[in-house]
C-alpha cells in the first residue's frame, strides 16, 4: 500500500513593501503522518524538488501553496506514486505599512483676515485626510477648532485613515507663522493762526489695512486757538 503523508509548507509574513512575499525552497516543507507516528517518510527517502506558487505582495493573506512535488529514495528513483501526499499549506501574511506622510508646503503668511490654505503634502497611500491646526504650549500641542487666520506661531499636520496597504498614519507637525500687518502712520504738519479755528490735522500711512477693518486711528493736539504762537 502506499505510504499516507501530509506535507506542508511553512509560513512567512511581513510588512507591506512592493515585494512580493515568498517561502520556498525544500527546506521549508515539514512533512509527517497524518494516520500514525510510525508510518512517515520510508527510510532513504526525501523531498528532491518541489514548485512554489505561493505569493503575496499587497497588505492581507493567502496559502503558501505549491506544486509537482518530487519524492526520490537514497538511489535518485522518483518514487512519489509510492506515497499519498495531502498538501497542507502554510500563509502568507503581510501587514500595513506605515505611511510617510510628508508636508512640504509653506502656508506662512502676513496676515489678511482669511483662513490659511491647506498645505501640499506627499504620500503613498490613498486613505481620506484630515488636517488638524494647532498652537502650542511648552511641549503641548491644542487643538482648534478651525483653521487660523489672526497673527501668530501655528501648527499643522495631517491623519490619513487605514486604506489598503497603508495602515492609520500621521504626519509630523509643521510651523507656519501669521505675521502682522506693519502700518506705519505720520502726523503731517499744521499750522493756524493764532485765535482762529485750528487747522485739521491729518496724517499718513505706510501699509493698508485689511479692507472692511477699522484700525480707530483718532490724531489729537493738546494746542488750542488761544495756545501761544511757536
Amino acid at each position: 500500500n502506499k505510504r499516507r503523508i501530509t506535507i506542508s509548507s511553512d509560513s512567512a509574513s511581513k510588512t507591506y513593501d512592493g515585494i512580493a512575499l515568498t517561502k520556498g525552497g525544500a527546506a521549508s516543507l515539514s512533512y509527517n503522518s497524518d494516520i500514525n507516528a510510525a508510518d512517515s517518510m520510508a527510510a532513504g527517502d526525501s523531498i528532491s524538488s518541489v514548485n512554489f506558487t505561493g505569493t503575496q505582495t499587497d497588505a492581507g493573506s493567502s496559502k503558501n501553496t505549491y506544486d509537482n512535488l518530487v519524492i526520490k529514495n537514497s538511489s535518485g528513483s522518483v518514487v512519489t506514486n509510492s506515497y499519498i501526499v495531502v498538501s497542507g499549506y502554510g500563509t502568507l501574511a503581510v501587514t500595513q505599512a506605515k505611511d510617510a506622510i510628508t508636508i512640504t508646503g509653506d502656508i506662512s503668511k502676513t496676515y489678511d483676515g482669511k483662513e490659511v490654505n491647506d498645505p501640499a503634502y506627499t504620500r503613498k497611500g490613498t486613505g481620506n485626510v484630515e488636517l488638524s491646526y494647532y498652537t502650542k504650549s511648552g511641549s503641548t500641542y491644542n487643538k482648534l477648532s478651525v483653521k487660523p487666520k489672526d497673527a501668530g506661531t501655528y501648527y499643522v499636520s495631517i491623519n490619513e485613515a487605514a486604506a489598503g496597504n497603508y495602515a492609520e498614519s500621521v504626519s509630523a507637525y509643521r510651523e507656519f507663522i501669521i505675521s502682522k500687518v506693519v502700518i506705519k502712520l505720520e502726523a503731517e504738519a499744521a499750522s493756524s493762526i493764532y485765535y482762529e479755528p485750528l487747522a485739521e490735522l491729518k496724517y499718513k500711512e505706510t501699509g493698508t489695512a485689511v479692507t472692511g477693518e477699522d484700525l480707530g486711528i483718532k490724531i489729537s493736539t493738546n494746542a488750542t486757538a488761544a495756545s501761544p504762537a511757536g
